[in-house]
């Protein structure tokens, strides 16, 4: 618990950072900003998947032979801020809690969305990656906003973005099934299959 607690007073400092106008005022880059968020995201995965496994434990002794699921969310963004070694450590915390917890009927799996084009980190008007890209013309040819974004929906095979819907199926999918654990599933329309 206390180091949760650490990770709260880090996002606190995140906050306020991001709330000044982020950069590298305050000493923060924003290579320390996202190991950071990597940092409190897997010290909650942890938290949250061993009291729950403690929970889920004392009551698979008593209750239905039915799987529990724990789900743990990466975005496509986090993996490419914070490089491919933090998804390989997330996938390997992912698996080592499955073994452990697969005995007592959990399953722990990681869902793991593409680029939500519709959310404020890519459409943001002010601040969005779409507006930033435009501006450092990083699309080449694109003079609008909704030239860049039609270029990157261009690069998904299903020619557009994540949708929270395709996520909300992604997690039934993963808590109807009764046979997998431990497994990163991807919700990229697509993307992964150009890697």
């Amino acid at each position: 618990m206390a180091h949760l607690q650490h990770q709260e007073s880090r996002i606190r400092q995140l906050e306020q950072h991001l709330a000044t106008g982020g950069g590298e005022a305050g000493g923060l880059s924003e290579e320390d900003i996202a190991n950071h968020v990597q940092e409190v995201a897997g010290a909650a995965f942890e938290e949250v998947a061993g009291r729950v496994s403690s929970l889920e434990s004392a009551i698979s002794k008593v209750a239905t032979p039915e799987a529990t699921d724990i789900a743990y969310f990466r975005n496509k963004t986090e993996e490419i801020e914070s490089g491919l070694a933090d998804l390989k450590r997330l996938l390997l915390k992912v698996q080592s809690f499955a073994m452990e917890l697969v005995t007592d009927n959990i399953k722990v799996n990681a869902i793991c969305p593409g680029n939500f084009f519709d959310g404020p980190l890519w459409s943001d008007p002010d601040r969005g990656l779409f507006v930033q890209y435009l501006r450092a013309g990083k699309v080449p040819g694109a003079r609008t906003v909704e030239d860049v974004r039609r270029s990157y929906e261009a690069r998904v095979p299903m020619g557009r973005g994540c949708a929270g819907a395709d996520v909300v199926r992604a997690i039934m999918s993963v808590v109807e099934q009764v046979y997998e654990t431990g497994q990163a599933v991807p919700v990229t329309g697509g993307q992964e299959m150009l890697r």
